[in-house]
C-alpha cells in the first residue's frame, strides 16, 4: 500500500488544483502548495535497475542519476518561476532511519536565490492522556453474573478464577462476568499451556490402570524398563490435546520442532513415574475428577452459598492420609512465606500453585472431614533432583506443611474474607496495583498498562 500512487481527478478550469509535479508542465499559477518537499521525495530516490554500470553509462553519455535529478530540478524551477506565492512543505521530523531532511532544492532558495523567504516551524504539542482508573461497580450484569456462583445455582468459583480476582479484580471482572474474550494466538508448535495439557492428559491416561489399586515397584518398573505404555500414552494425549481428535480417527505424525516437545514430556512423565517408584506404595484414589463443596459467607449481614470446585489432578493415599497431588510445569516454588501473602498481590507475586493446592485440599476436607489431606505439588523440573519432595513448606524456616490442619483455620479466615470482599456489593471491582502482574495480562490494553 505504501508503494500505490493514486490519481487526482478535478475542473482544471476553476477551484483548487490537485496535481502531481509531471502535470504542472506548461502550467503556470499564481498560488502553490508543494507538500512532502523532502530529500528522496523531491528530487525522488531513483534506482533504476541496469547491467551497465554507472561508470560506463556516464562515459557513454546514457542517463543517470544526475539526469534524473536534472529533470526533477527542471519541473520544480518551472512551477515556481511565474507563482506570486509558494509554500513549500516538509517534514522535519525525525525517526528510524529516517532524518526528516528538506530538499537540496529548498537550500538552494535559501543560500543561492535573492528571494523573500519566510521560515515557520509548525509543532504539535503532544501530551500523554493521563490514565484513569478502571473501577466496575457490582450492579446489572455483574451483579447478575455473580448470583450464578450461589449454591442453588450450577456455576462455581474455581481456584484459577479465584486466583484471577486476587491477583487484580478487574481482570476477574472482565473474563468471568462480562465473559471479555481473551485472545486465543494459533501455533503450529507447542506452547508452555499446550505442553503442560499433554503431560496432565498422558499422566491420566497412563495412572488409569491403577485406580482403587496399591500401586508398587513391581507395577512401576515396567513402565520405566519397556516405555511402551509411556508412549502410548503420549501419542494418545497428543492426539486428543494437540490435534483435537481421538487416537481411531486418524494417524497424525508428529514432526518438527514438536518431536523434540514430545522427547521433553517423554522425560518428564519417566522422572514423575520413577520419583512414585522411589516413594510408594501408595494407591491412587483418583485421577482428574471435579470435586465441588457450597460454602457459606456472610455479605452485609446476608448468608451466602458459594460453589467452590475444581479439577484435582491426583488423590493418592499414602499409609492412610490423602495426598493431593497437583501437577506443575513452571518454576519450582513450593514455599511460600505466610497464609496472608497467598492473599496480597500488592507488593509482590502470590505463590498460585501453593494456594491452589491449599484451596483443593480445604475441598477435599470439606468433603471428607476426620481425614488428614496433605497438600502436595509435583513441579516436573525439580522431580530429577536427589531432595526432590512433594511437599509445600511454610515460613522463613521452610518448615514442611504435613497437614492441611496446621493451617486450616488461617487459610479458610483469609478465603473467606476474601469472597467476602468478591461479593460485597459496595466494593467495586479494581485494577490491581502491582504491575507486573500486568506484563502479560490479556486486557492490559483496556488499562493502557
Amino acid at each position: 500500500m505504501r508503494n500505490m500512487h493514486l490519481p487526482f481527478s478535478g475542473e482544471p478550469l476553476a477551484g483548487l488544483q490537485i496535481l502531481g509535479l509531471l502535470e504542472t508542465r506548461t502550467l503556470d499559477f499564481d498560488n502553490v502548495i508543494l507538500l512532502s518537499a523532502n530529500e528522496g521525495v523531491l528530487p525522488r530516490h531513483t534506482d533504476k535497475p541496469s547491467f551497465i554500470p554507472f561508470s560506463l553509462r556516464s562515459g557513454f553519455g546514457l542517463p543517470g542519476p544526475d539526469h534524473e535529478d536534472a529533470i526533477y530540478a527542471y519541473y520544480f524551477y518551472r512551477l515556481i518561476q511565474r507563482a506570486k506565492n509558494v509554500t513549500l512543505i516538509y517534514d522535519c521530523s525525525t525517526g528510524g532511519l529516517r532524518t526528516g531532511e528538506r530538499s537540496r532544492f529548498l537550500h538552494q532558495i535559501f543560500y543561492e536565490m535573492s528571494l523573500s523567504v519566510s521560515e515557520i516551524n509548525m509543532t504539535a504539542s503532544i501530551a500523554r492522556i493521563p490514565v484513569k482508573p478502571i473501577a466496575i461497580p457490582k450492579a446489572g450484569r455483574v451483579a447478575e453474573k455473580l448470583f450464578l456462583y450461589k449454591s442453588d445455582n450450577g456455576k462455581f468459583l474455581s481456584p484459577s478464577a479465584i486466583n484471577e480476582f486476587l491477583n487484580c479484580g478487574l481482570k476477574f471482572c472482565l473474563h468471568h462476568l462480562l465473559d471479555l474474550p481473551q485472545p486465543v494466538e494459533v501455533t503450529e508448535d507447542i506452547d508452555a499451556r499446550m505442553l503442560g495439557n499433554i503431560l496432565h492428559r498422558a499422566m491420566r491416561i497412563l495412572y488409569a490402570r491403577f485406580i482403587s489399586t496399591m500401586v508398587t515397584k513391581t507395577q512401576l518398573e515396567p513402565l520405566l524398563k519397556d516405555g511402551q505404555h509411556i508412549d502410548s500414552a503420549l501419542d494418545k494425549a497428543f492426539a486428543e490435546e494437540f490435534y483435537g481428535e481421538d487416537e481411531k480417527d486418524g494417524d497424525r505424525k508428529i514432526e518438527g520442532y514438536n518431536l523434540i516437545i514430545r522427547q521433553v514430556i517423554q522425560t518428564y512423565i519417566r522422572q514423575l513415574v520413577r520419583a512414585d517408584l522411589e516413594s510408594g506404595p501408595f494407591g491412587i484414589v483418583s485421577l482428574e475428577e471435579k470435586h465441588l463443596i457450597s460454602m457459606p459467607i456472610s455479605v452485609n449481614g446476608k448468608r451466602w452459598d458459594l460453589n467452590i470446585g475444581g479439577v484435582i489432578d491426583r488423590i493418592d493415599s499414602r499409609q492412610g492420609d490423602i495426598v493431593i497431588i497437583d501437577y506443575k510445569t513452571g518454576t519450582v516454588k513450593n514455599n511460600f512465606s505466610t497464609i496472608e501473602s497467598l492473599f496480597h498481590a500488592e507488593k509482590q507475586l502470590r505463590n498460585e500453585a501453593v494456594f491452589q493446592v491449599l484451596l483443593y485440599a480445604h475441598i477435599y476436607s470439606r468433603l471428607k472431614p476426620g481425614q488428614t489431606v496433605i497438600p502436595g505439588l509435583y513441579f516436573i523440573r525439580g522431580s530429577h533432583s536427589d531432595d526432590f519432595s512433594y511437599l509445600i513448606k511454610h515460613g522463613a524456616k521452610r518448615e514442611v506443611v504435613a497437614s492441611y490442619a496446621s493451617v486450616k483455620q488461617e487459610f479458610e479466615d483469609w478465603l473467606t474474607q476474601s469472597l467476602t470482599e468478591m461479593f460485597d456489593e459496595r466494593i467495586p471491582f479494581t485494577q490491581t496495583s502491582n504491575p507486573r502482574l500486568c506484563t502479560f495480562c490479556a486486557y492490559k490494553a483496556i488499562c493502557r498498562r
